[in-house]
């Protein structure tokens, strides 16, 4: 008996062992991997954008003037990993109507979106990558959303719905006999904050205490659950509407993560029920942007542990802690802002009262919190916030963008004012409710590790070069085999080069400005049906028809109240001088043609002979039916021609031309291109111009304009899928840069009326350690209070924004 006795001990105790080790080697293995995943983005650093825009919303008329700084999420310092910066301009249907796409210095560029007067009012949405992003996913990618007041429309929308009460508990769960803290956010059913108080009660009618919200429909209580109670609130709205909510159900077992923020600590209670009191090692880790910074393995050895964290652990920003339980789970998750304080200053001598065109100087300077000068990039813009009235706290911001709404999933209103008074403890209150309430978009740990890592790709761009490879259909390079490069409408823009032993080819400096239409194509008849063409690069382009939704809430753009008279007067006078005022105008309308966008220079549709795409849908051979069905056209060695010259079989000097061709937008040679090879199926149109209609392309053969059916996006390889040996392509080439236009005044012109809302823009003010920067310019005829917005940036990553106004009468 004493034997079985001992046994049995030994046993058990082989067994505790062993799960020990178990459980031992399963947290290694977590923190193992937590290490390589930060591992993996110090590497391939995770980026962040902040558009600054010249004023706050634009009339349709208007250009959209930006300064873009990227920055690495670690340490918030410019990055210099992406090169190109990509720039979508979205409308509110979601659909893309502008794509440009700009150089990147040390994380710094700037440019401009001219935006056309037919534009409908409402909210627009810039949406902005890097080719970096895309290893990490859409979620990463930056948006703001703006205001354009365009062609009047009269909407009534009706609000439907009811308004919203949700409570958020710290850490995630309410746990029986666990005091905790309860957020909680009241919602319009337009989706914006609402006032609303109510009481606590359970489901006995029993009272346990009123809430009622603080800021932005937000609040917070604090709450110990019973075991076997539920628990609800009558909520009253301020717009008079009443509901009853429930509360979470409390877990009957579990843990507790409570946080607050001292100066230099930051403060954790971790709860748990008695049940789990000794069962095993927790993990605790804290991460900024994925990157982990802190990682203990406290041991819950009573019902409540605290534990101290210094705070120069982080950087200004939001921290996430997450506490993993003895079986590797995820079982309670906290966001707060560490914020040390480190805004850089920016500083200007902006006096308070001007004249109409009179000249404004100031001088801007950069500083650190020890007031010393800084090296900085700053961005300068000066607009009249009479006519464009927007309050600071709503407008977004280098602070709410960079260090707030990019690690946060929906909107957030007035994000600007959690960072407009710096130590006022109120807002940092009222942050901490946001991130209680608000949620995390980017990632979960839970996620994160239940998965394979991240697989980051080196991506090549097409920047000025164009590379590729040329394959067989047996799976061998096209070796030193001839390429020849088609560029957009000019014949001396026709290049070519050979293929290397491995089939690749370059085409270098080939200046790539705004969008660049090309063609490619192998010069060898025999061959091209058996050869495909491949463009690197080509993965990282912008995509045109993808669509967007807007993040911001959808709303009607009133006329703006507080504009004077005056300047009522100056925009009528600034109408008048776009155009000619008609008593009476009789519009006769005019059916559309059939064909509604190509690249002939008459206009879409303007050709002597039209061939649509339901006319080839039953011809195998492009070129064989437009010499069976379009007069005046004829074959001779492989090319074809237009009857009206003559005969190719004359002797006459010089030889008659053969047609040119154009293939969405690009003019392609018949000597080495064969309209034959091109699939029936992927052409939308085909126009044939002859005589007088050829004038504008300078030839006297005729021209054939093929229009695919996806026009000059041809980034999904439409037409080489079947044409082999040919490669239509459509790059986006780099934005030409401009600058902002700011008048001079002399005695000359100072009669001239100036129309200008937004005054001054300089995106590349830099600072210096010696002395102020000095700049200047000249007020326009607008009257009213103006605003001085600067933004900046210095090579630690330390960033500051400063708002000055003042008056022209």
């Amino acid at each position: 008996m004493e034997s079985y006795f001992k046994t049995t001990v030994k046993f058990l105790l082989i067994i505790a062992l062993l799960v020990t080790v178990s459980t031992t080697n399963a947290q290694e293995n977590v923190i193992s991997k937590l290490l390589v995943y930060k591992k993996l983005l110090e590497k391939n650093q995770v980026e962040k954008i902040h558009l600054h825009l010249n004023q706050p919303f634009y009339m349709a008329y208007d250009t959209v003037w930006f300064k873009a700084y990227v920055v690495n999420a670690n340490l918030n310092r410019p990055s210099n990993i992406s090169k190109n910066l990509n720039i979508d301009l979205v409308d509110p249907s979601g659909n893309i109507i502008r794509q440009i796409k700009n150089k990147l210095s040390f994380g710094l560029s700037d440019g401009y979106i001219n935006l056309s007067d037919s534009l409908k009012s409402g909210n627009y949405v810039l949406r902005a990558y890097t080719d970096q992003m895309k290893n990490f996913g859409q979620a990463y990618e930056y948006q703001k959303s703006f205001q354009i007041k365009g062609k009047s429309e009269k909407v009534n929308k009706q609000l439907t719905g009811n308004s919203s009460f949700q409570f958020f508990p710290e850490g995630g769960d309410l746990v029986s006999g666990l005091k905790t803290k309860v957020g909680f956010k009241a919602t319009a059913p337009n989706g914006l904050a609402i006032d609303a108080k109510g009481q606590i009660s359970d489901e006995k009618g029993k009272l346990f205490g009123t809430i009622k919200t603080d800021h932005l429909g937000m609040g917070n209580f604090e709450f110990t659950p019973e075991a076997m109670r539920s628990y609800h609130a009558n909520i009253t709205f301020a717009n008079g509407k009443t509901s009853k909510m429930e509360l979470p159900l409390a877990k009957p077992t579990g843990y507790i993560l409570n946080l607050n923020l001292t100066k230099d600590s930051l403060l954790l209670k971790i709860s748990c029920s008695a049940d789990v009191v000794n069962k095993g090692t927790l993990i605790l880790i804290a991460a900024q942007d994925g990157i982990t910074r802190y990682i203990s393995k406290p041991e819950m050895k009573n019902q409540i542990m605290n534990i101290s964290i210094p705070t120069d652990k982080f950087y200004s920003g939001i921290v996430q802690f997450t506490l993993f339980d003895s079986d590797n789970l995820p079982v309670a998750e906290r966001l707060i802002f560490v914020d040390h304080e480190d805004a850089l200053k920016i500083e200007t001598d902006v006096k308070n009262l001007f004249a109409k065109k009179e000249l404004a100087k100031m001088n801007v300077i950069l500083k650190n919190q020890d007031d010393k000068n800084e090296i900085g990039s700053v961005s300068l813009s000066v607009y009249n916030a009479t006519e464009y009235p927007i309050e600071d706290d709503d407008e977004p911001s280098i602070f709410s963008e960079l260090l707030l709404t990019s690690d946060l999933k929906g909107l957030i209103e007035k994000p600007n004012y959690y960072f407009n008074k710096p130590g006022d403890e109120n807002r940092k209150q009222q942050l901490d409710n946001l991130l209680i309430t608000q949620g995390w978009r980017k990632f979960s740990w839970k996620n994160e590790l239940s998965k394979k890592l991240p697989l980051v790709n080196e991506l090549y761009n097409i920047e000025n070069e164009l590379k590729g490879n040329v394959m067989q259909t047996n799976g061998k390079p096209y070796a030193n085999g001839m390429i020849t490069l088609f560029q957009s409408g000019l014949r001396q823009t026709i290049l070519q080069t050979k293929t290397d032993t491995a089939g690749y080819f370059s085409f270098k400096d080939l200046n790539l400005i705004d969008t660049s239409n090309f063609v490619l194509s192998t010069n060898t008849q025999k061959e091209k049906k058996n050869l495909k063409i491949t463009v690197l690069g080509l993965e990282v382009q912008p995509v045109s028809n993808r669509k967007s939704i807007p993040s911001g809430q959808d709303f009607l753009i009133e006329e703006l109240i507080a504009t004077p008279t005056e300047n009522k007067q100056l925009d009528a006078l600034f109408y008048k001088s776009k155009g000619i005022n008609l008593d009476e105008v009789n519009v006769v309308a005019k059916k559309p043609g059939p064909i509604k966008e190509s690249a002939n220079l008459n206009g879409p549709g303007k050709a002597d002979v039209i061939v649509l795409a339901k006319d080839l849908e039953t011809t195998h051979d492009v070129g064989t039916y437009l010499l069976n069905n379009v007069n005046g056209l004829r074959a001779f060695q492989g090319r074809i021609y237009s009857r009206e010259i003559p005969d190719p079989g004359q002797k006459i000097s010089p030889p008659p031309p053969p047609m040119m061709v154009i293939l969405d937008g690009v003019e392609v040679d018949q000597e080495n291109f064969n309209i034959s090879d091109i699939n029936p199926n992927d052409v939308g149109s085909i126009e044939i111009l002859k005589g007088t209609s050829e004038g504008l392309y300078n030839t006297s053969g005729g021209v054939i304009i093929i229009t695919s059916k996806r026009g000059r996006d041809h980034s999904n390889d439409a037409l080489s899928k079947i044409a082999k040996g040919i490669f239509p392509i459509s790059v986006l080439g780099y934005q030409k840069y401009r600058t902002f236009y700011s008048p001079v005044y002399n005695a000359a012109n100072l009669s001239n009326k100036d129309f200008r809302k937004a005054v001054y823009w300089n995106p590349n003010v830099i600072t210096s350690t010696e002395k102020a920067t000095e700049l200047s310019f000249f007020n326009s005829d607008y009257t009213g209070k103006y605003k001085v917005v600067i933004e900046g940036i210095n090579a630690d990553g330390q960033i500051g924004r400063s708002v000055y106004y003042y008056e022209v009468k």
